[in-house]
């Protein structure tokens, strides 16, 4: 091993380099992300920590997602904050969507068997490692996927019906159903297996004592017998660095060594493995300053943060509720919806977006409805019910029309609740209206996912006293109507 061996250059047969054995070599190289290679993929994600710390992140983000899970009648029967499994078919879902979510990025599926009990009622599910699944057709090669058999080393294959089990998998160009056979993991192949390779190379390195790999030149006449007992030198000097102070003795003119490879001092540049680390991240869809903690400033990291949930999780979070739903919960009655907007990332999005949205309506009550309507689809915001943006603006001159202007400096007056009780706004004028429309917002949402609407909410353009008095008119709010009387200042 090590590239060390011996050419003769006598003026007979000589050894062809091209014609050494594999063990004669040690290359720096990656995998080359072939479809199914999942076995090398396997063996790197246990060798390359930073393909761990990539696949660690996506995961633990996934099962860091708030979510609810509600009955058929659309009312909550449990969610993340406070989970207590109170469906009794789903014992920790926060170990199974980690799961889920790294099986996701890895391979691109993942497989759970529904666990029974002897009434044949569900009763939780098991991971099941997605190597071991293969999928069972109608006619053996061609046709639909009618189940699934799992093979285990030395063990018998087991066979699984469609009824039996959930399986995921994340959209894939390459296959028309069933198993996928791109998914990130392989995409960030080649880089983990530089990144290895690198590893081993300096670790074999040290082991046979610091030493290039060498071709050693046998001149001179050398018989068959010489050269093996310059080999057997070798063999000593490579035992490494429990050799390494043993008196070796050669014959320095039958011998020239030939220095053809390279040390480790070539491997303190770092640009190789830092271009490999990035390939990783940007295969696994994790922004670069999340992975190598690079990021410039709290709002680049905050922003950094959104683009990994916007571009990666959330759209792993939908593959995820369908297959739950579909194959799990909804036969049971239930359903599984994850909360993305309630991420702190988001509703510091939303509160902004609400604060702009009330600043604009409050200017339309003296400016121009359509300079208004414009300004919320630049901010992406959509119109309830259909409605048309023309209606839009039309509805917004009729305000203007029936409502005088508003004082300089004060909230728009429809945000004004609690009779005019809350105190003025800042300088600006818009914080104030901005956290009590981010306030209604989640009120109405509350109710329309079956919570009550009363629901503290901090911000310090609020002030306790007015904070309490809302919450405690929250509480007899049982309809949105209600809610926006509270908030429009028409509840007492």
């Amino acid at each position: 091993m090590a590239g060390i061996f011996t050419v003769s250059t006598n003026g007979g047969k000589s050894v062809n380099i091209n014609n050494l054995p594999p063990e004669a070599w040690k290359v720096i190289s990656g995998g080359d992300g072939a479809a199914g290679d999942h076995g090398t993929l396997k063996e790197l994600f246990s060798a390359v920590p930073w393909l761990q710390r990539g696949v660690n992140l996506c995961a633990n983000s996934l099962a860091a997602l708030p979510f609810v899970i509600t009955n058929a009648a659309g009312e909550e029967v449990d969610n993340s904050h406070d989970y207590e499994n109170n469906i009794g078919i789903w014992a920790d879902p926060f170990t199974d969507l980690w799961r889920m979510e790294a099986g996701l990025t890895l391979f691109n599926a993942c497989y759970f068997e529904i666990l029974r009990m002897r009434s044949k009622t569900p009763r939780g599910l098991k991971y099941m490692v997605p190597l071991t699944m293969s999928p069972l057709r109608k006619d053996k090669t061609r046709g639909p996927i009618v189940g699934y058999r799992r093979t285990l080393s030395g063990g018998k294959p087991v066979d699984f019906t469609l009824k039996e089990l959930v399986a995921m998998f994340g959209p894939d160009p390459y296959s028309e159903d069933g198993p996928p056979e791109w998914s990130r993991g392989l995409a960030a192949l080649a880089a983990a297996g530089v990144l290895k390779n690198v590893d081993d190379f300096a670790a074999a390195f040290f082991e046979r004592g610091m030493i290039k790999t060498t071709l050693l030149m046998v001149g001179g006449g050398a018989s068959l017998e010489q050269v093996e007992k310059i080999n057997t030198f070798w063999s000593r000097v490579m035992r490494g660095i429990k050799s390494a102070y043993k008196n070796l003795v050669m014959n320095a003119d039958s011998v020239t060594p030939v220095t053809i490879g390279e040390g480790i001092g070539e491997l303190t540049d770092n640009d190789l493995t830092d271009e490999k680390r990035e390939d990783i991240a940007s295969a696994l869809g994790v922004p670069h300053s999340l992975m190598f903690s690079q990021a410039t400033s709290y709002a680049t990291a905050e922003q950094d943060k959104r683009n990994l949930y916007e571009d990666t999780i959330i759209p792993d979070s939908r593959v995820v509720a369908e297959a739950l739903n579909t194959q799990y919960l909804a036969p049971l009655g239930y359903t599984i919806r994850f909360l993305p907007d309630s991420l702190t990332i988001f509703q510091e999005d939303e509160e902004d977006r609400s604060g702009a949205l009330v600043n604009m309506v409050a200017a339309a009550t003296e400016g121009d409805p359509q300079v208004v309507s414009l300004m919320m689809q630049i901010y992406g915001m959509s119109l309830p019910g259909g409605m048309e943006w023309d209606e839009f603006e039309r509805l917004l001159e009729e305000a203007r029309d029936r409502k005088p202007p508003a004082p300089a400096g004060a909230p728009p007056t429809n945000l004004r609740p609690l009779g005019g009780t809350l105190p003025e706004p800042d300088e600006d004028g818009k914080t104030l209206g901005a956290a009590l429309a981010a306030w209604e917002r989640k009120a109405l949402k509350r109710l329309k996912d079956g919570k009550p609407a009363a629901c503290k909410f901090v911000s310090p353009h609020i002030p306790d006293e007015a904070n309490e008095m809302i919450v405690d008119l929250l509480e007899e709010a049982d309809t949105a109507e209600k809610v926006r009387l509270i908030f429009r200042g028409e509840v007492e």
